[in-house]
């Protein structure tokens, strides 16, 4: 027994792209480069002349068409091929697939025609298939004969081809040198004793592993008959001795690579199978899958459908689809469907179906069409997931929306009427105290005063506190309107600084306009409601009288920024800390007044927030312990 030994080869992934379309390159190149490929485009066949062993492609994917205009593609091809081993492989691409087109590209040297647009999985697979002598050992072929003057020849011409071989003089060996050795080709001699060729064939032929591996007989029996019956025996070439040695070693190698080929595809085809039973079963665990034919009688159902709807196969096959249907939808909805799949369209919807014990259940469910070869409608095929828990949480949150709205409408109603039934008790105190107040006939004595002058204030705040609560209230219900109208700021900022200017100037602070900003002021209008607008400013401008240190300062800005316009107020009080700065719009948050104590309701700004989201604008703030703070509001200067 001889052998040879398995040389180390590197896999050669270069691949020369001769293509046109620029689109189509970079198409390629992606799948070429993910599938381990290393692709570079040529500027002209010719380039391929200057190719060395390092750098010669393993592939080339050109363009019909251009290899057709260069009448130099067939003898650099070949030259290619006459250079290197392994011979690179020429891939032609072209917008059709007929007899001309695939004689066109024989005749250019090609490998194979592919139609484009180009499938990258399927090229990806065919260059793997024809270019895997460039990865794996050398071709393995094992010669059976009992001469061991004809082996020893067979070892030495493949020796001169790098084929890897196994020689045996006693075929009843042969079974297990075929399981270690894992031969590309089979050569055996028809006349031997224990064990003759057809007899081997059979004995090799019943092993899965070699049902595709090519065996060749080889004797000098000129008898047609008993060539025919070696073949029809699974042997797949008859070679009549004397051979000459260059045929044999053709013979050998051609076979070789064929069985590789088909190997690899086989391969490949397992893969994609065992992936696609994969595929099927994760769809069969999740969802609901049935076929039905052209009259939506079914004929295909998995497990799950039957775990869902209640009924057994047998119940299921060969019955209509409407077996399952419910009485939740019109005819129109079932209408509707049929029309969308008689007509070759795919379906999606959601449908509520009957189970055996009439239950309803609803899927979420996309019904579509197949054809055949002929484009005929034959079947559809439906796959469903069950959707019913869903459904029931929808339907309790719907109750929970009307409960919380009804809850909502209660409250506003609630406050609505609270607010009036407050006002008017609180009015007359108000009243009453300032009478007493401007009393002269009998006026109040320094305490009285100061009684009555907190009366107010009180009064005053559970006045603000209240209007507030209803106007929050009004927001988050949906019954507050808006009249939307052009506003003119700088009337609107002074008339509010003039409004709360006593309660700055009590302390010191200073309120003014920022002087780069007037002109903008006068020229922008915002798109608002005018109230609102004046609101949310006092709302701020208040605060940074409150929040302000004594003497400080107030300055308010108009900043226009393309379709909208930024009001800021910035203060020089004691700023709020980085952390605290989300909160600061939340319903009651008084974040501030921890640091000193001043009056507040905690609602202001969170009312402004939401006055101002309500008008299509934004709110924030910037502000930095211990240098201030600046609220700012953004509103649209034009309606959407």
């Amino acid at each position: 027994m001889n052998s040879t030994e398995e040389p180390n080869q590197t896999r050669n992934n270069r691949v020369a792209l001769y293509v046109e379309s620029h689109s189509a390159t970079d198409a390629l190149q992606e799948a070429l480069g993910r599938a381990a490929y290393a692709p570079r485009s040529l500027t002209s066949i010719q380039t391929l002349e200057q190719a060395t062993a390092h750098d010669y492609p393993i592939a080339i994917i050109a363009d019909l068409s251009l290899c057709q205009q260069n009448t130099h593609t067939p003898s650099i091809i070949q030259t290619l091929r006459a250079r290197f081993t392994p011979a690179p492989q020429l891939f032609c691409l072209a917008n059709v697939d007929d007899v001309q087109a695939r004689l066109l590209a024989v005749r250019l040297g090609a490998t194979r025609l592919i139609k484009q647009p180009v499938d990258a999985a399927r090229l990806v697979t065919l260059l793997n298939a024809l270019t895997t002598q460039t990865v794996s050992a050398p071709f393995r072929v094992l010669f059976v004969d009992d001469d061991i003057v004809m082996t020893t020849l067979y070892a030495t011409a493949m020796q001169e081809v790098g084929v890897a071989f196994r020689t045996l003089n006693n075929p009843l060996d042969a079974l297990a040198l075929v399981a270690e050795f894992v031969p590309d080709v089979i050569v055996t001699d028809l006349y031997m004793p224990h064990c003759n060729g057809l007899e081997l064939a059979a004995v090799l032929r019943q092993d899965d592993l070699l049902a595709d591996t090519p065996i060749l007989f080889l004797s000098s029996e000129d008898d047609i008959s008993r060539q025919m019956a070696a073949l029809d025996l699974g042997a797949d070439d008859f070679l009549t001795k004397p051979l000459q040695i260059n045929v044999l070693q053709a013979a050998v190698i051609a076979r070789a690579k064929r069985s590789r080929m088909l190997k690899r595809s086989r391969r490949e085809y397992q893969r994609v199978a065992d992936r696609m039973a994969s595929i099927e079963m994760a769809i069969d665990r999740h969802s609901l899958v049935s076929i039905g034919d052209i009259e939506g009688n079914i004929v295909y159902i998995n497990r799950n459908f039957c775990d869902v709807s209640g009924y057994s196969a047998s119940e299921l096959l060969g019955a209509n689809h409407r077996i399952i249907k419910s009485d939740r939808h019109p005819p129109a909805f079932y209408q509707s469907m049929w029309d969308t799949i008689s007509q070759g369209h795919t379906w999606h919807g959601e449908v509520c179906n009957r189970r055996k014990d009439g239950t309803p259940y609803w899927v979420r469910a996309t019904i579509s069409p197949q054809f055949d070869d002929q484009g005929l409608l034959v079947r559809y095929v439906s796959v469903r997931t069950d959707i019913t828990q869903l459904k029931e949480l929808q339907a309790q949150l719907m109750i929970a929306k009307a409960e919380a709205e009804a809850a909502n409408q209660a409250k506003s109603v609630f406050l609505a009427h609270m607010s009036h039934e407050l006002k008017t008790p609180l009015n007359s105190i108000l009243g009453f105290s300032q009478v007493m107040q401007m009393d002269t006939m009998q006026p109040p004595t320094a305490d009285q005063a100061e009684m009555l002058s907190a009366i107010e204030r009180g009064g005053r705040h559970l006045q603000e506190l209240i209007s507030d609560l209803v106007d929050l209230a009004q927001i988050e219900t949906g019954h507050l309107g808006l009249v939307m109208e052009d506003v003119s700021l700088t009337p609107l900022v002074l008339d509010c600084l003039a409004l709360l200017k006593p309660q700055a100037q009590n302390r010191g602070i200073g309120m003014h306009i920022d002087g780069a900003a007037t002109g903008e002021c006068q020229q922008v209008q915002v798109f608002a409601d005018r109230i609102r607008v004046k609101q949310v400013l006092l709302n701020l401008l208040s605060n940074a009288v409150k929040y302000n240190r004594d003497k400080g300062t107030i300055t308010v800005s108009c900043v226009p920024h393309g379709d909208t316009c930024q009001i800021l107020v910035r203060d020089t009080g004691a700023g709020v800390k980085p952390e605290d700065q989300a909160d600061l719009f939340l319903p009651f948050s008084r974040l501030r007044q921890n640091a000193q104590n001043v009056e507040g309701t905690g609602i202001g700004l969170s009312l402004s927030k939401n006055l101002v989201e309500r008008m299509g604008g934004r709110i924030g703030v910037v502000s930095v312990p211990g240098q201030g703070s600046e609220f700012w509001f953004e509103l649209p200067t034009r309606a959407p």
